[in-house]
């Protein structure tokens, strides 16, 4: 079917397949490249139609290596020390909220070494 097996991270598909998360909602996962770490919908730095008391940071490509929150189906924890390779956004990166207040500053870095 084309999807990863046990023990395989670096993988690919070629998209369209729908998945359905453990509370119902139904997601349709893009295609995915060999190689690359995975695909970025839309980030809102702060909180869904909710006021964000302070600022708000988001970093996406920021970091050398990272650890997987994601276990693949069969093994029994995610993939540890991943070189990231690039970041492949497929939507919009806000630094604010979604139809919501931020009262601080926000900051958005995307492909840059944080520091």
């Amino acid at each position: 079917d084309g999807y990863p097996t046990a023990g395989e991270w670096n993988w690919s598909y070629p998209g369209t397949a729908a998945i359905t998360l453990s509370g119902g909602t139904e997601v349709v996962l893009p295609a995915h490249e060999l190689g690359k770490i995975g695909a970025i919908g839309t980030v809102f730095g702060g909180g869904n139609e909710a006021k964000v008391e302070g600022s708000t940071n988001v970093n996406i490509g920021t970091k050398e290596k990272i650890d997987f929150e994601s276990v693949v189906p069969g093994e029994t924890e995610a993939a540890k020390d991943v070189e990231v390779k690039g970041v492949d956004i497929r939507g919009n990166v806000f630094g604010g909220g979604n139809r919501a207040e931020v009262t601080g500053k926000t900051n958005v870095v995307v492909g840059k070494k944080s520091e």
